[in-house]
């Protein structure tokens, strides 16, 4: 039995913000490969899929495999079900199986595409595994946690999802030197893109400690938090620099800091390794320390993205309860003072929010050495909490609109009109003020290795209307 495995061309068919990787690592997929590769299966990793979706069908069937496996997240749903019926033209008897977080928080209803096979909802690994050991006849549909599958009725089931405890288990993923070399993370990141050479992705926790309403990823990962061991993560580091010539690391964790002590130990780790790659980080503010900023810097990380979402007090309550404005400042002020690169994480179209609190927010944010901003609208995924309580609000029912770089919010006293209106504006704002203009200044004087890293980023933002005098 021969496997495929592919993602669907996101960063073409939506845009990519600036900061996230252009290109990136189609990393959950590897993992999955070379769990399959390790039960003794032949899997691949398609990577880099074109946008027309006849033409995606036909280099997946070129593969000539029996089981093709898509990562699937919402947006990307029409343009997977075209994919899958030109692909069944032409790989009629193939199984089709899909997971990500699409499935996993629509469960049964991701089979009303009957060219789907098979779902998985959770981590996909094991539930992969399951899926190839059920078509092999090994297993029973029933006991494949995560699995969504239809009965002899065909009725639509699906099996609770079971997270995988013990990460240092998992084999090392299936990875590439040409889809490394092509990866890229644009924005303002050290290494500047222009001299960028190969980008990996690393894991070193899955799941959250959070419960964001806003956010599925409870729905993969279920609840809590799981860390590979340090030794393991900066041992990966060293082996993706010598083999591979990675030279950045984004680390796909969606927050690195949520326990200082795993953090501490995982940046000792890696100074032991000799701190081979500059890294990148996500992580909220509340976690964001003196200590934790100098550990970080001193074993390599370069840049950090928190999450703040809003400087609006009553704003930023409701999608942070646990912090304020106040923490998320001193956050900020911190991380910079440790010479990292801060990007922050912020959010537009909020419920309860209306156009002066947002602009005020966003003069506030405007004091505070921020030095790369990413602007989201507020987007209720499928599953989410937010969902269940703001889908009345939506204004389109089309998947492919869920990407939040579009307002799809319909906010009493707070038009799409009006939220896309203040997104240009607060990007103007931010980098065409002259708080900014002395903060770039300030932040060179201090880390003049990030010379050539803002040199690249304001070519960019020239690119997307925002002059810089540099």
């Amino acid at each position: 039995m021969s496997c495929v495995l592919a993602s669907p061309p996101y960063g073409t068919l939506f845009g990519t913000p600036k900061g996230t990787p252009a290109l990136h690592e189609p990393l959950g997929l590897e993992y999955i490969a070379a769990t399959a590769l390790q039960c003794g299966y032949s899997c691949k990793v398609a990577s880099g899929l074109p946008i027309d979706h006849v033409t995606a069908a036909q280099e997946l069937a070129a593969y000539d495999a029996n089981v093709y496996g898509v990562g699937l997240s919402t947006p990307a749903s029409s343009w997977v079900a075209s994919m899958l019926s030109k692909l069944r033209e032409l790989r009629p008897n193939a199984v089709f199986v899909v997971g990500g977080d699409h499935p996993s928080s629509t469960r049964e209803l991701v089979l009303q595409d009957g060219n789907i096979d098979f779902g998985v909802a959770g981590e996909g690994e094991e539930a992969f595994k399951g899926v190839l050991e059920v078509i092999a006849g090994r297993l029973q549909r029933e006991s494949v946690p995560g699995l969504i599958w239809r009965d002899t009725s065909g009725r639509a089931r699906s099996n609770t999802p079971c997270s995988i405890e013990n990460l240092d288990q998992l084999p090392a993923p299936v990875r590439s030197a040409k889809v490394l070399s092509a990866c890229r993370v644009d924005g303002l990141i050290y290494p500047a893109p222009s001299v960028q050479e190969s980008v990996a992705q690393i894991m070193q926790s899955r799941g959250c400690p959070n419960a964001c309403g806003f956010c599925s990823s409870r729905l993969v990962f279920g609840k809590g938090i799981r860390f590979r061991s340090p030794e393991l993560v900066a041992a990966e580091m060293t082996m993706l620099s010598k083999e591979y010539g990675v030279n950045l690391a984004f680390f796909a964790d969606l927050h690195l800091g949520a326990e200082f002590q795993h953090t501490k130990a995982l940046c000792k780790a890696i100074v032991r390794a000799g701190k081979p790659i500059p890294w990148y980080a996500s992580m909220t503010t509340s976690s964001m320390s003196r200590e934790m900023a100098d550990v970080m810097a001193n074993a390599g990380c370069t840049k950090v993205a928190l999450g703040i979402e809003s400087m609006d007090p009553q704003t930023h309550k409701r999608l942070r309860p646990w912090s304020d404005i106040e923490t998320a400042a001193e956050a900020v002020v911190t991380a910079d003072t440790a010479g990292l690169l801060v990007r922050a994480y912020y959010m537009i179209g909020n419920p309860g929010e209306t156009r002066e609190s947002f602009r005020l927010g966003i003069e506030s944010l405007c004091q505070l050495p921020v030095d790369e901003l990413r602007i989201a609208f507020f987007t209720p995924f499928p599953g989410t909490p937010a969902y269940r309580r703001f889908s009345p609000m939506l204004i389109t029912d089309k998947a492919e609109d869920l990407t939040s770089a579009k307002p799809i919010l319909d906010l009493p006293g707070y038009s799409p009109e009006h939220q896309q209106e203040d997104y240009n504006w607060a990007r103007q704002r931010f980098y065409g003020g002259p708080e900014y203009a002395s903060k770039w200044r300030d932040k060179l004087l201090r880390n003049p290795i990030y010379e050539r890293s803002y040199a690249d980023f304001f070519v960019g933002l020239k690119e997307d209307g925002i002059s810089v005098d540099y």
